[in-house]
Order: structure tokens, then C-alpha cells, then sequence
């Protein structure tokens, strides 16, 4: 196991979504990305699973990141409406 691999897992669980972008700066909660992985919110409002196991879904964290980065939006990019 690589010191990278150590640090953080192969995959996360929806659950665990949460605390790991906390962790980045991204403060959410887990129903709300509950809300955003149902499927009737499209298919890109919430992060997008990597797989399966059984019935739980599986995220890569460098995915999860770049869906979270996406959502960003500046303060100076709010105001210009």
C-alpha cells in the first residue's frame, strides 16, 4: 500500500461524502447530497457514482472534488446578476 492509497480510500460511500468534502472546504450535508443523487434531480446534480457494491453506490473522491469544485460559484460572480 502506497502512502498516497493510506491516505485517502479508493472509493467512498454516499455516508461518507459528506465528512471527506468537509475535510476540502466543501461544508454539505448528507441529505443534501442525498437530495441531489436522486435520479428525478437529473443526472448531474449530484455526484456520480464510480459503481456498485450490492446496493450501495461508490464514489471516486478525485470525482467527488471535481463535482463539488463545479458547484462553486464566486461571490463577485453572484453579484453581477
Amino acid at each position: 500500500m502506497s502512502a498516497a492509497s493510506a491516505q485517502q480510500p479508493e472509493f467512498l460511500t454516499r455516508a461518507e461524502i459528506p465528512k471527506f468534502l468537509a475535510q476540502h472546504g466543501f461544508p454539505i450535508g448528507r441529505s443534501t447530497i442525498d437530495k441531489l443523487s436522486m435520479p428525478s434531480r437529473g443526472e448531474h446534480a449530484g455526484p456520480k457514482p464510480a459503481g456498485a457494491w450490492g446496493n450501495r453506490h461508490l464514489y471516486r473522491p478525485e470525482q467527488v472534488l471535481k463535482w463539488a469544485r463545479s458547484r462553486f460559484r464566486s461571490v463577485a460572480a453572484r453579484n453581477c446578476r
